[in-house]
């Protein structure tokens, strides 16, 4: 595979990007019926909710690719973006699982990439997870048996989160800048997890569990040959 970019009378900011993004944002599986059930919290004894994102981009050269930018700079770039939320509310138990997984990857295998001026190979990872769960006991009308040793309210979120952005050029590996050469892996997170339960004033025990669990990984390597100080000559 041979790509070209640039040609004469090009300005001299000239900058090629070629990219790959994606962006997650499931729906949970009871958005639309919870607000529904809220209208009937008197009746209501359990909500859960439940919403797996996940995004993956990847840019790959490999079998003998050659991309090559004759004038100004040129960028590879990887995004990916996994959102996770939900906001449960009940009135006897709740539940709530987010997980979100954002997979962003540059990745130079047997291949050429040449750039007149500065060469960016970039890969970003962005996760948001938000799971709050809380119940609420409003007294006998929640309550089936309203004593100490009646039902109990409780309240579990679990929230889990995974990023990984890696940059990396293979053994056999041409990377070449007339400029600077730059491999940037990176991201950001948002994390949060809360369960809460109430009680109401008739002994009734309450109880609020969370979990969170999150994982990030940023990689960058540089492998194979690097040419630094290119010049191209107009033919």
């Amino acid at each position: 595979t041979l790509l070209e970019l640039g040609w004469t009378g090009r300005m001299a900011n000239d900058r090629y990007v070629l990219s790959d993004a994606q962006t997650a944002s499931d729906p949970t599986l009871f958005e639309s019926v919870e607000s529904t059930l809220i209208d009937f919290v008197t009746s209501l004894r359990l909500v859960g909710d439940v919403t797996l994102s996940k995004a993956q981009s990847r840019i790959v050269l490999d079998g003998g690719s050659l991309v090559q930018a004759t004038q100004g700079d040129l960028v590879l770039t990887a995004d990916a973006s996994a959102y996770a939320g939900m906001n449960v509310r009940s009135t006897l138990l709740g539940f709530g699982y987010g997980q979100a997984t954002a997979d962003a990857q540059v990745q130079v295998g047997q291949a050429t990439v040449l750039a007149a001026r500065d060469l960016t190979l970039r890969a970003t990872a962005d996760n948001t997870v938000s799971v709050e769960v809380g119940t609420t006991n409003i007294g006998s009308t929640s309550n089936n048996a309203s004593n100490p040793t009646g039902y109990a309210n409780a309240a579990v979120a679990v929230g889990l989160a995974k990023s990984t952005a890696r940059v990396a050029s293979g053994s056999q590996a041409v990377l070449g800048a007339g400029r600077a050469l730059a491999l940037e892996a990176d991201g950001e997170k948002a994390f949060g997890v809360a369960a809460s339960g109430g009680s109401f004033g008739d002994g009734m025990v309450s109880a609020g569990i969370a979990v969170g669990l999150s994982q990030t990984s940023y990689e960058a390597s540089l492998g194979g040959e690097l040419l630094l100080g290119l010049r191209w000559t107009d033919d």
